[in-house]
């Protein structure tokens, strides 16, 4: 049965069912797109104060916006870097967590 025939038949009912009834949805807001990570994985960065950092040992702030709390840039390090480093310090370079490292790889 429909409302207008319900109404037809008994006024009074239409109108107690119609103050039972849940009051009606507001319109739904559209959802806005997830951003997308600046930092890119398998990549390690250079952060403040000469931290090494990966996407997941990175912050949110530095993850989405690709700088650190403090403000500064983080710096991708490239296959040069990692070769310098593994150089000077006898082992291959990872960032601050270990759970991404460049493996140096010499052509001979």
């Amino acid at each position: 049965m429909t409302a207008k025939q319900l109404r037809a038949i008994n006024p009074d009912a239409a109108r107690d069912l119609a103050q039972a009834l849940p009051p009606r949805l507001p319109e739904l807001v559209p959802v806005p797109p997830r951003p997308k990570p600046k930092l890119k994985p398998g990549t390690i960065y250079s952060g403040d104060n000469g931290r090494l950092l990966c996407v997941h040992c990175a912050g949110m702030s530095a993850k989405f916006t690709g700088y650190d709390l403090s403000g500064h840039r983080v710096i991708p390090l490239g296959q040069d870097d990692a070769f310098e480093w593994e150089a000077h310090f006898g082992e291959p370079m990872s960032c601050e967590g270990g759970c991404t490292t460049y493996r140096s790889i010499r052509q001979v």
